[in-house]
């Protein structure tokens, strides 16, 4: 909902001012452009949004997951969005429990995790939500680049999904490849229950979940690094033929060459790059919805105080955050079955279990200072 006293008075500071507002394009209509657009929007700046779909949320249908432990110090993503930025969204689901498989045994950790959300072509998808507050024009089918609009407005949003548009500018730099393989299940779930494999005979360097979007509805995936050689149909088939519940394949998608990694200049003459195009998919286990949304409002607020520099300083702690998330995800590409039993054992004590999840405390900064020895020792994780 678009807080109209706040659009009056920034309209009249404006006017005192004599400012002028900004003409502003929006490069894509995912989480981090329409995060974006609906702030624009309280700030009485209705964007332009170019969207190279037919729609808003035209692509597979999946769900995701937002867990509290990744956000510290927020401890409600969803309650925080809508304190600091006035937009209120809807989970699917909270998250209450999560089961981790390892090769020989598995672990269960329960507590306020977080929320399972959905994404793409759902009427509940975050996306979606945000298009339905926002007002903006979208033009759809639409593959402009940055040259074609930045001499057209005063400031581009740069919330293209992906790193394209970063590299051609050369201020883009991969750390890691990320292949996905996945399919929409139908069976009987727990709809507040994720579930993760770490098995490297079919998950090699990387991980398998499940996460349900309804109670007879799940995705899922199996995500593995590597930029080619990778077999996503056979691990695909391997990890299947482990399950043991009843279900049935919805649909299927894959997903090559997803590359995560950071942008070196947020901010470039009127250019201002958010969400993955910004660098905001952490790489532990390639989270971005919740930094994505905070990219684009934090963008929209230094778009609406004509000051884009400061997005830059607002999205310092996130970029910080990106480095103990990235060691600790080589770190989990190094482990093997052997190890993945052993973290299995640690997660099942209770003392570790109540330690990481129920304590509130930085526990991938935590995590990534302790490993630093480790890593110092393996050069070439």
């Amino acid at each position: 909902m678009i807080d109209y006293s706040l659009v009056l008075n920034t309209f009249i500071l404006n006017y005192v001012k004599g400012v002028v507002l900004v003409k502003v394009a929006i490069m894509g209509a995912g989480l981090a452009g329409l995060s974006c657009a609906v702030l624009l929007e309280q700030y009485g700046i209705v964007p332009d949004i170019y969207e190279a779909q037919y729609k808003i949320g035209a692509r597979f249908t999946n769900g995701e997951a937002i867990m509290n432990i990744l956000d510290f110090p927020v401890d409600d993503c969803f309650n925080y969005l809508e304190r600091k930025y006035k937009v209120k969204l809807k989970p699917i689901n909270t998250l209450e429990s999560l089961v981790i498989h390892g090769p020989e045994d598995s672990a269960l950790i329960e507590g306020e995790l977080g929320y399972i959300t959905s994404r793409g072509n759902h009427p509940c998808a975050l996306e979606v939500q945000l298009g339905d507050i926002s007002k903006a024009p979208v033009f759809t089918n639409n593959y402009y680049t940055i040259d074609d609009l930045k001499g057209k407005y005063d400031v581009v949003v740069v919330a293209t999904g992906n790193s394209n548009e970063p590299k051609r500018q050369r201020i883009w730099e991969t750390d890691i490849v990320a292949n996905i393989i996945g399919a929409s299940i139908r069976g009987t779930f727990n709809p507040h229950q994720a579930e993760v494999w770490l098995n490297d005979t079919y998950a090699p360097q990387g991980y398998c979940f499940l996460l349900p979007y309804h109670s007879n509805i799940a995705s899922l995936c199996v995500a593995v690094p590597g930029t080619e050689g990778v077999n996503l149909e056979l691990l695909w088939q391997k990890f299947l033929a482990t399950l043991h519940f009843q279900f049935s394949i919805k649909d299927t998608f894959t997903l090559h060459s997803f590359q995560i990694g950071r942008n070196k200049s947020l901010v470039s003459q009127n250019l201002v790059f958010v969400g993955h195009a910004g660098g905001f998919v952490m790489p532990f286990l390639g989270f971005g919805q919740f930094t994505s949304m905070l990219s684009g409002f934090e963008a929209a607020i230094a778009i609406a105080n004509g000051n884009l520099q400061s997005y830059v300083e607002a999205m310092q702690p996130l970029i910080d955050s990106y480095y103990p998330s990235l060691k600790i995800r080589r770190l989990l590409a190094s482990l093997d079955n052997n190890k993945y039993n052993l973290l299995v054992r640690i997660l099942k004590n209770k003392y570790a279990n109540t330690t990481f999840f129920k304590f509130p405390i930085p526990i991938l900064k935590l995590a990534a200072s302790v490993l630093d020895p480790f890593m110092a020792r393996n050069a070439d994780l």
